[in-house]
């Protein structure tokens, strides 16, 4: 075999690239170490480049892409071992809507982090993600199919700008679902939109038109807050098994209210409505203040859940106190009064 001669000027001209990549990749939030070797610089280094292959199936754990404006349709099909995506700056996570798949089968994926730009969801994009805690995207602007089919652990959806007229199949098979909120939804007759388990505690079903079996939440015992935003006519009850024994607050546009209380089949109920109006629900970002506050003599108080906002006697200027998502007014928050307030 012969020798190799590797000339000084080759050596120091490759540790000198070898730092600029190291430079550039931590400018961009990678974590490297000093010494790091050229083969891990370039790895990482693959993970700023638009994603237009499929990943290879070995990668594992965190995957950030700062610079990516593209992700492919399958990029991430079956990565097992990914547990989050941050992605600012991609625009497209498909071509073509129809064949998404982008994250199917990844089991072990907690989060998804896009940026602004994206405004669709394809076909199957979280399918079978079952370990996915949440998505919450305020401008997604339409749905393909069977999107978060699957997805077990997931607690919350929030899709601010989400304005399809079917879905099928989205949710079910959501087990842990706790709150859906689409507040520009427009459906008339979802099928299946209902189909998760038991754990609901809200729904903000936007100007769905009506409550039927796709929709029915008989079997939802923790459910508590059901927002209906339209305004030309009442979201209709097909049967009042759909609702069954389910005792949630409804909250609905304030100069709808009477006809609810009277309209077939919500008539007989004797559930709670409220209005819209002045209610936490009623900008459509309200789920942005999750965690709510109140003041307690000067000091701001963080909520922690969605029920119970403060519970004090006898003491000096409370403000900032709800009651059944209303906020209540200057002369109910007076000093000496037991407070039991839900927002």
């Amino acid at each position: 075999m012969s020798d190799i001669i590797v000339h000084e000027e080759q050596i120091l001209y490759a540790e000198e690239q070898r730092i600029k990549l190291r430079n550039s990749l931590r400018s961009k939030g990678f974590e490297c170490a000093d010494n790091e070797p050229i083969d891990s610089l370039i790895d990482k280094s693959m993970l700023i480049q638009p994603i237009n292959k499929l990943m290879d199936k070995t990668i594992e754990g965190d995957v950030f892409l700062p610079d990516a404006t593209v992700i492919e349709p399958y990029a991430f099909y079956n990565c097992i071992n990914i547990t989050s995506v941050i992605a600012p700056n991609v625009n497209s996570i498909q071509r073509n809507i129809s064949t998404a798949s982008t994250f199917l089968g990844c089991t072990n994926l907690q989060s998804v982090t896009l940026g602004d730009s994206i405004t669709s969801l394809g076909n199957q994009i979280f399918m079978n993600c079952y370990s996915l805690k949440e998505f919450i995207h305020k401008q997604i602007t339409s749905l393909g199919e069977q999107v978060f089919l699957n997805c077990r652990s997931i607690e919350r959806i929030g899709l601010n700008k989400a304005t399809g007229t079917s879905l099928f199949q989205d949710f079910q098979g959501l087990t842990g679902l706790k709150e859906i909120v689409l507040p520009k939804i427009s459906i008339s007759n979802p099928n299946q939109f209902f189909s998760c388990g038991t754990l609901l505690e809200l729904a903000d079903f936007g100007n769905i038109a009506q409550i039927n079996q796709g929709v029915g939440i008989a079997n939802k015992i923790n459910f508590k807050y059901m927002i209906l935003r339209r305004t030309s006519a009442n979201c209709s009850l097909t049967a009042t098994s759909f609702i069954g024994t389910s005792t949630p607050n409804v909250y609905v546009p304030n100069a709808l209210i009477s006809s609810y209380e009277t309209a077939t089949n919500w008539s007989t109920l004797g559930l709670n409505f409220i209005a819209l109006e002045g209610s936490r629900f009623e900008d459509l970002d309200w789920y942005d203040d999750y965690n709510s506050t109140c003041e307690l003599d000067g000091n701001e108080i963080k909520v922690l859940d969605d029920e119970t906002v403060a519970i004090f006697k006898h003491t000096e200027n409370i403000s900032h106190v709800y009651e059944n998502g209303v906020e209540l007014a200057d002369s109910d928050t007076v000093a000496g009064k037991t407070l039991t307030s839900t927002i």
